[in-house]
Order: C-alpha cells, then structure tokens, then sequence
C-alpha cells in the first residue's frame, strides 16, 4: 500500500517555508483528496497549512488548473543564485566601490539593485574604522593581558595608576608634503582677501610664500578650492573607496575592514607628563628637554626626572604603575630606575591605546583647551606665547572633573572584555 506521508515527503523535500508548491505536488494534493483523504492528513504528509491546501483545491476547481498564476508587476532580474554571488563577491571584495561591484557581476543591473540586495542581508557600505596597524604577534600578547587582568581586576582598578605621554600640538598632524585641505585654502584665500599680507599668511599657516601664492591663483583661475584632477592613469581604487567597506553590522571593528592609520608626527610640540588613578590625579609635569642629546630631544633622563616630580610623592608600595611601551618608558635605564625606587609596574602590550584609559583624559584636555582659551591658535613659537600655553594647560587640566576619571578607571573591565572577545585584535575603545 502506498504511503500519503511517503508521497508528500518526496514531492516536498528541499522546500523551503514560505515557498510555493511545484506542479506535481499541487496533482497529488487534488489526487489525494479525491480519493477520499482529509485536508488535514494531506496538510501534515505535505508539511504545509491546511489552507494551503484549501487554495489549491479552489483553484483546480475554478480554473482546472495546477500551475501557478502569473505574478502582477515586473520579475525580479536576479535568480537566487545571482544574489548568493552578489553576497559572495561583496565579502571577498570589501573595498570595492558599487559601481565596480555592479560591472563585476553584470551590466544589466544597477547599482541600487546591488544595494537592495545586500540590504536584504544586511550588508551594506560603511566607513572604514580608524586603527593603528596590529600585527599577529601584538593581537597574542593583549588577549594573554586581557584574560590575565580580568582575573585580577579589582587589584587593577583599585590600586592602578596610570601614565602616558602627551603631545599638545599647536598645528595639526599635516605631514611636510602632504597638500592642504580645501578648508585650508579658503582660510587662506579669505585672510589674503581681508588685507594680510602673504608673509603673515605662510607664517600663520605654516606654509611657504608660494604655497600661499598657488592657492589664491588657483582660486582666481578656477574658483574652487579643490585640488585639480592629477594626470596619468588613476589607481584601481580611490583613497575614498579604501576608506569605505562592504560588511555586516557585527563586523565593525573585524580586523578585514578597518582603515589603518600610523601616527603623524606634528612640527611642533610640547611634551607632558601627567598620572591619573581612581580618586585622584598628579600635577601636570611639563617634560624638558636633554640638552646633552644629539638632537636636543627628550630622553631617559627626561622621562626620570618627570618621575622624580610626579611619581614618587603619591606612590605607595601597595599601587601598580602602568605606562605604555614609549622607547624612554621601557630602555634600560628607566628600568633600573624604577627598581631602584621599589616601583611595581605592569608589562604594557604594545599599539594598546584602547586599554588605556588615560587617552580619553589626554582627549578631554585637548577639548577643555579648545572651549577655554580659543585663541591659542595663533600663539607662535616664542618663550612668551610657550610660557601661556603652559599655563593655559594647567588650567584645561584642573578643569577636568575627578568623576569623569574615576569612570573611566571603573571602565577598565570592559574594555579587557573587549579585547578578549576580538582576540586580541580592534575594538571599539
């Protein structure tokens, strides 16, 4: 004897729900009912509704037919198979722009087409993350740190202390022959237009008189302040398309599609020493230079003697000192110096700044710097306008408030978190 169950399992297997019913099994739906079997056994030997079943008795009966009606409005131009391409190429090709995506799959479709569909899986273009580059090796090391102060966090949290170095820049990360940007040259343009000479312009901006000279005629040739069109062949894919990403929501921070960003070196600084712990915080040291350095830079003992001011009238035998991986932090000499003191402090993994709660206070002293004294912009490099910048620096630091660094501290565990669950690679910090 032939079997319903049998029978519906065969005619539908691999149907997915949702899915409508082939030719042959909307026959053996009507067969089965004429012979004499209930709606409800054929339901469940189809594995579908009851009014499934319902349906296609009706349309047999009205229009003796068992294939499907054609559907109102325009077909859809990709088969499932096109799409699961479209998927496929997207998460192998990230970077590439829709457009290239499009003419890579085929020229019949459009680009919305393409957003529709990874949109329908949410897939979609997103800015690539700034992050500093992390090799395998460092991704080990802060996932080990990470698993080991998640064990020991109350010790980190309550009896941490942490340093960093700060480089208040009176100009902007611009490398020496990277091109202004078109905000720039409308500053320029305009302080020109209002009277000021183009010495004075060059000097402000930091810029040489024929820099300022091309900018004003490049505006009164072409009225723009974008760069022209360079010559020659363009590469494959544009500075702007690198920052931008086929990926999925949870894929944020996934190593695949970040945008990696090494750290400009800014043609005028001041180095800081300052420390922060729950509860408290030091002075803010400003660091001076060696003067029996080759280059008159800051060394070791600039480093140490910081430490001498800063460190040492609030440091106990109970705290751990934490500082990251700067060549003057973990040189020899700074080493002994600190064992010599009786200093405990914590081996720091490297390119870590996301575990490091201090960058945000560094980031809240740049903006306190910014709201309260505006017109530092166009101090100058003099012992006068150094001497006020300094001060204005400890004022910007007093001006932070204790709770918004006791928060961070209590954030610690988070971002330990963080790192163990990335293994050890980006995260949100």
């Amino acid at each position: 004897m032939i079997n319903l169950d049998e029978i519906g399992a065969k005619l539908t297997a691999g149907r997915q729900s949702g899915q409508e019913l082939s030719t042959f099994a909307r026959v053996a739906i009507v067969g089965a009912v004429a012979t004499g079997a209930s709606q409800s056994a054929v339901a469940r030997a189809f594995r579908v509704d009851r009014k499934a079943v319902q349906r296609t008795l009706q349309r047999f009966e009205s229009s003796t037919t068992f294939e499907a009606k054609p559907r109102t409005g325009r077909p859809e131009v990709l088969t499932r198979r096109e799409k699961r391409y479209i998927i496929q190429l997207a998460k192998r090709n990230p970077r590439l722009s829709t457009q290239m995506l499009t003419n890579t799959v085929d020229t019949r479709i459009s680009r919305s087409t393409i957003r529709r569909v990874l949109r329908h899986h949410r897939m979609r273009k997103w800015r690539a993350q700034k992050r500093i580059p992390l090799t395998k090796d460092v991704a080990v090391a802060r996932y080990k740190f990470a698993c080991f102060w998640l064990e020991n966090i109350e010790v980190l949290i309550r009896m941490k202390l942490n340093l960093a170095d700060f480089a208040a820049e009176l100009t902007a990360g611009r490398g020496r022959l990277q091109e202004l940007s078109p905000g720039a040259r409308a500053a320029i343009c305009t302080l020109v237009a209002a009277g000021q000479s183009e010495r004075a312009v060059s000097r402000l901006f930091r810029v040489s008189r024929d820099t300022v000279a091309r900018c004003v005629e490049h505006w009164k040739t072409h009225r723009t302040f974008d760069s022209r069109p360079r010559k020659g062949r363009p590469p494959v894919l544009t500075r702007r398309e690198k920052r931008w990403v086929f990926r999925f929501p949870s894929e944020k921070f996934d190593k695949r599609f970040v945008n990696l960003q090494n750290h400009v070196k800014a043609n005028i600084s001041i180095m800081l020493w300052g420390m922060v712990w729950k509860g408290g915080r030091s002075d803010l040291i400003v660091m001076e230079r060696d003067e029996d350095a080759p280059r008159r830079g800051y060394t070791a003992r600039s480093y140490q003697k910081a430490l001498q001011e800063g460190l040492l009238p609030h440091y106990n035998d109970t705290r751990h000192f934490q500082q990251d991986n700067a060549k003057i932090h973990v040189c020899k000499a700074t080493e002994e110096w600190l064992q010599t003191r009786g200093i405990s402090w914590i081996e720091w993994p490297a390119h870590s700044p996301d575990l490091n709660p201090i960058e945000h206070v560094w980031a809240a002293l740049k903006k306190n710097l910014r709201t309260l004294f505006p017109e530092l912009w166009c101090l100058k490099q003099n012992c006068v306008d150094i001497a006020k910048f300094k001060e204005c620096l400890h004022t910007a630091w007093e001006a932070i408030p204790q709770s918004f660094i006791d928060k961070l501290i209590e954030g610690m565990p988070r971002r330990l978190a963080a790192v163990k669950k990335a293994r050890g690679w980006y995260t949100k910090y």
